[in-house]
């Protein structure tokens, strides 16, 4: 069993799962945690950090894994883990990517992070 205490940012989650293309082997906590960079950059612990819970909440999500599937996604992704800034680049590609940023809000709900907002989900 994965350690409860293991905690990454959102980023280096979305990160690593993107790297693996959201299907085959499943990367874990600790793995997520260690794509570049790593943990040991300055700033990154200002970041939100996701719990195991969270994590394993996110991996279990069939839409963030059907969405990470996505080039055009993956490619966004990239631009913003590879940006000299990431938090500026992931601003302003929420700003002006729709699809980054419907896919952004959909891992805040799976996570428990921010509830759906009303009219969202099944119908009756």
């Amino acid at each position: 069993a994965a350690p409860a205490a293991v905690e990454v940012s959102l980023l280096a989650f979305v990160s690593a799962r993107a790297d693996g293309g959201g299907g085959g082997r499943k990367r874990s906590a600790a793995e997520a945690g260690g794509g570049r960079g790593g943990d040991d950059g300055a700033g990154d612990e200002e970041r939100p950090r996701l719990s195991a819970e969270q994590i394993e909440r996110l991996c279990a999500s069939r839409k963030v894994c059907a969405a990470l599937r996505s080039e055009a996604l993956q490619k966004a992704l990239a631009s913003i883990d590879g940006a000299a800034h990431p938090e500026r680049a992931l601003d302003l590609a929420l700003a002006t990517d729709e699809h980054l940023a419907a896919f952004v809000h959909e891992m805040l709900v799976e996570a428990g992070i921010r509830e759906s907002e009303a009219g969202e989900g099944p119908g009756p």
